[in-house]
This record gives structure tokens, sequence and C-alpha cells, in this order.
């Protein structure tokens, strides 16, 4: 069977193959290798990225740069094993968007959703969550969120009830990792 909701993490799936996180090998696809999506480009590791540290240095504060790094490495990864969340903020037109677009290339926009913050309790709203690498939703509000439940259990790795609209419904996991940007941090009930 194959179940969305149960990513390999061991690998990460290119077009060349499928590179192992724990050796930083590229090894070849293997049918017996369960990933549900394919990152847009190689990596290459040891090409200089003049534009793209230029961009860094333009957006970010001192002393950012290796956490940004660091949780756009997270991202292309499979599921979300550190039950994670992301939230990008600042003032406008600071870079925010830009890293999301990236993200998207990269990962691909067929494999990301884009249900907000506020919407995660609706009704089917979950499923529309079932299957994707990410959740990548930019300028939310910076209004309170009440309801806490639902992005508590899509990032703690519980099974979250998917109603699907003139479908059957189900239960799953959601590993998509939910990205978000704002101004302003928004308060929450919780």
């Amino acid at each position: 069977f194959i179940y969305p909701d149960r990513p390999d993490p061991r690998y990460v799936s290119l077009p060349s193959g499928l590179f192992d996180l724990a050796t930083g090998e590229v090894v070849p696809h293997d049918p017996g290798v369960m990933t549900l999506y394919r990152l847009q480009v190689d990596p290459d590791f040891q090409m200089p990225t003049p534009e793209f540290d230029r961009f860094l240095d333009s957006v970010l504060v001192p002393g950012d740069r290796e956490r940004v790094l660091d949780i756009l490495a997270y991202l292309v990864g499979p599921g979300n094993p550190r039950q994670k969340g992301i939230m990008l903020t600042g003032s406008g037109r600071n870079g925010k968007g830009t890293l999301m677009r990236l993200v998207e290339k990269v990962v691909g926009a067929e494999f990301t959703s884009a249900v907000p913050l506020a919407q995660l309790s609706a009704r089917f709203d979950a499923a529309t969550l079932y299957g994707k690498a990410l959740n990548m939703v930019g300028d939310i509000d910076g209004e309170h969120i009440a309801h806490t439940g639902a992005f508590k259990s899509m990032t703690g790795d519980d099974l979250v009830f998917m109603d699907v609209k003139h479908g059957r419904s189900f239960q799953a996991r959601v590993w998509a990792v939910p990205v978000f940007s704002a101004n302003q941090i928004p308060s929450s009930a919780d």
C-alpha cells in the first residue's frame, strides 16, 4: 500500500536519484523506497551562489544566515520529524515571500498546499494537506488565533480526521511542514 502520510525519512528524491540524508550521497532510484515528491533540481553543494548570498545579506539581520539555511534544508526534507512549524516575520518587503517562492520552486507547487493558519480547523481543509510536503501561506493576519488544536495535532504527528467533500472521510497524519509569513506574529489562546 502507498501511504502519503508516511514518508521514508532516509531519502529525498531528486531527478538523478535518491539523496541519502545520512551519507550525503545520491543513490539510484529504488521502487522499494517510498517517496511521494521529487525535488525539481539536483543540488550542487560546491557551486557558488553569489546572487543568493547577496539576497540573504540584504534581508537578514546579522546572525540569522545559518538559521535560515537550516530552515531551508529542513523544508526540502521528507516529513516533519522535528514537529516544527515555521513563521517568517518582519516588516513588509523584507524577503519573506521571496524565500517562500524559492522553496516552492525547489519542492514543486504540486506538492504544496496553502491552508491559512486560522483555517486549519475548518471542516474540509485538513484533507487538502494530505500527501503534501509543505503548507505555505504568505502574509497571514496578525489576528488572534482562538483554536490551535488542529495545528498542534498536525505538527504533533497525531492522527487527524480528514473530511472529504462528497467523498469518504479518513484519518491520517499530516507531514506537510507548515510555513507562514506575517508582518506581525498573531497571538494565540494557547
